[in-house]
Formats: structure tokens, C-alpha cells, sequence
């Protein structure tokens, strides 16, 4: 099996228990769906990540051995020391700014 192969068979692999976590979900009650909706975004960028990037074929053939690829992968993203937050903050305040840069083009100058 090639690179690409080896990566649509993993690809395939993870939709399907992305499709079987949906329809778990699916079955829940609201609160536990409020409780895990994180986990299904996650997994959903997961996917969507796995749909654009390649994988080399040793990193392929690994995940396809795991019996939940898709779920090893979001329990690795979640015990991860990552920046989300910071993310988040960066945001808030870049639309701040946007917002205050706008407000001072509109508003003339006062002694002009």
C-alpha cells in the first residue's frame, strides 16, 4: 500500500468511529451531550485535519494498529499542554483593537 493509501484506509478507519461516536451521542440524554460536546468538535477537527494532512506511512500504519485511532489521537490532544486558551485570548483582544481602531477613524479630532 502507498502513502495515500495507507492515509484514505486510516482516513476511512476514523470517520467510522467518528460516526459511530455520533450516533452514541446521539442516544444521550441533553446533559450528557453538554458534557461531551467538546469531544465531538475535537474529534470532528481531528478529522478534518486527517482529510488534508498526510501521514507518513510508518505514522499510517501505527494509528491503524490502535483499535480507536480517532479516540487515542483526542486523549493524546487532551493530556497535551496546548495554547487553546491563549488562542481564545488573542482573538478577544485583536477584535478589541479592530473595534477601538475603527472608533478612533470614525471620530475626528478634537481642536481641528
Amino acid at each position: 500500500m502507498n502513502t495515500e493509501e495507507l492515509n484514505t484506509k486510516l482516513y476511512q478507519k476514523m470517520e467510522k468511529e467518528l460516526e459511530d461516536f455520533k450516533n452514541e451521542f446521539r442516544a444521550s440524554t441533553p446533559d450528557e451531550i453538554m458534557g461531551r460536546a467538546y469531544e465531538l468538535v475535537i474529534k470532528e477537527d481531528i478529522l478534518y485535519h486527517m482529510e488534508y494532512n498526510d501521514l507518513t506511512d510508518e505514522q499510517a500504519k501505527a494509528l491503524l494498529k490502535d483499535k480507536k485511532p480517532l479516540d487515542s489521537v483526542y486523549q493524546k490532544w487532551e493530556h497535551m499542554d496546548n495554547h487553546y486558551m491563549d488562542l481564545i485570548g488573542d482573538a478577544v483582544e485583536a477584535r478589541a483593537d479592530e473595534l477601538l481602531q475603527m472608533k478612533k477613524r470614525d471620530q475626528p479630532e478634537i481642536g481641528r
